[in-house]
């Protein structure tokens, strides 16, 4: 920023562009891929990052535009197409916005900061936070926020019935740590975490220091005994865990190799010395985009957040079913699911921001999910649902 306001730069004003998508300032991304693209050696993708940002403030014509002009200079971009049919589908993704009642949930669970990812335990959740009651807290570079917790509050609907308090255990680290899922015992955590071991950082080859999948167990109310899953790498991310509903899957988002672009859902399955080597669940889910926030649901429905399949905007959360999976594994290692494609929620779950961390009751009429559709500086709440009779 101060270089620009001394002389004009695209290389600047595109690294600026790409620095406020990726901390969720959606307003001010709008307007330095307007600026970016205004340059005559301006990129291909600053034509799609244009779009993006439009899609996300609601300017779905505009984006249009955008996505058309980036689709005469790269015509075989599948996932550009697709945001095209996803501005073209808004009203059709609004029709049943009578179908679910959503509200913010009251009082201290949403504040300042954000609060994302809730986990069903014991009578209320396990949430991710970037609240802290430390008057020196470490400060993550990439929000200037402090870094993430774990956190447990009891709900009622859509309010607070018991204040939320740090999980109790060694899981707390120095770094982020979050989102997770717990088994139907609650004995057994697995959760998200930077790549780091007694205090020192991981990092790949190219300096980036990535998340890693965890297990702890419950010893007594607290949580302890933590052990690395076996499939992590210094070079690659593993995180937002969740569980098949037997606990012999194990699905998780990763940007491993071998996926189909972005990040991408995979599932380990139980052994009897742990967890198998991971499956990408194929092209019926996964796209050139991101898929992340995975969480299974009754009846072996797969609910995630994508921001490749058509959409509002941002990230959607979509349902697949999972019992429709098929045996015969396809070439390249990838299992397909089936011909079919997942369902996007529609409005209001879902909004021109990002919506995701869904969770439903067993009878899927109420639950929860997070969304920065209220904060235009990116920050996450959690908000609750119910189904209107």
């Amino acid at each position: 920023s101060k270089v620009l306001e001394k002389k004009s730069d695209y290389g600047v004003t595109q690294r600026l562009a790409d620095c406020y998508t990726r901390t969720g300032d959606k307003k001010m991304a709008e307007i330095m891929w307007k600026k970016a693209v205004s340059y005559p050696q301006h990129a291909h993708s600053d034509l799609y990052n244009l779009g993006l940002a439009l899609m996300q403030v609601k300017k779905y014509d505009d984006a249009k535009v955008a996505f058309g002009r980036y689709l005469q200079l790269a015509p075989n971009d599948h996932l550009a197409t697709h945001r095209i049919i996803s501005c073209d589908s808004v009203t059709a993704f609004q029709q049943d916005s009578f179908l679910y009642a959503v509200s913010k949930v009251a009082g201290p669970l949403n504040n300042e900061v954000s609060n994302y990812s809730p986990a069903w335990y014991g009578d209320g959740v396990v949430f991710t936070s970037e609240r802290t009651s430390d008057p020196k807290p470490k400060i993550a570079e990439w929000t200037h926020h402090p870094y993430t917790d774990l956190y447990e509050a009891v709900l009622d609907g859509d309010s607070v019935r018991v204040a939320p308090k740090q999980l109790n255990g060694t899981i707390d680290g120095l770094y982020h740590e979050g989102p997770v899922v717990f088994t139907q015992d609650q004995k057994i955590v697995y959760f998200t975490r930077s790549n780091y071991v007694k205090r020192k950082r991981g990092k790949s080859d190219d300096y980036v220091n990535n998340l890693k999948l965890f297990q702890a167990e419950n010893r007594s109310g607290m949580w302890m005994d933590i052990t690395e899953l076996p499939f992590n790498s210094d070079d690659f991310s593993c995180g937002h865990p969740a569980l098949s509903k037997d606990e012999q899957e194990l699905y998780f988002v990763s940007d491993r190799p071998g996926g189909f672009g972005g990040t991408d859902i995979w599932k380990a399955r139980k052994t009897a010395t742990g967890w198998g080597s991971p499956e990408n669940l194929g092209k019926s889910i996964n796209t050139a985009g991101n898929e992340m926030f995975p969480w299974m649901g009754d009846g072996e429905v797969l609910y995630f957040a994508s921001d490749g399949w058509p959409g509002l905007g941002g990230l959607d959360v979509f349902r697949f079913s999972m019992q429709a999976a098929m045996n015969q594994p396809e070439s390249g290692g990838h299992t397909p699911i089936s011909v079919q494609e997942p369902v996007n929620m529609k409005y209001p779950l879902n909004s021109p921001r990002d919506d995701f961390g869904y969770i439903a009751d067993a009878e899927n009429k109420t639950g929860y999910f997070s969304s920065n559709r209220n904060r235009i500086e990116g920050i996450d709440d959690i908000f609750y649902f119910a189904t209107v009779p």
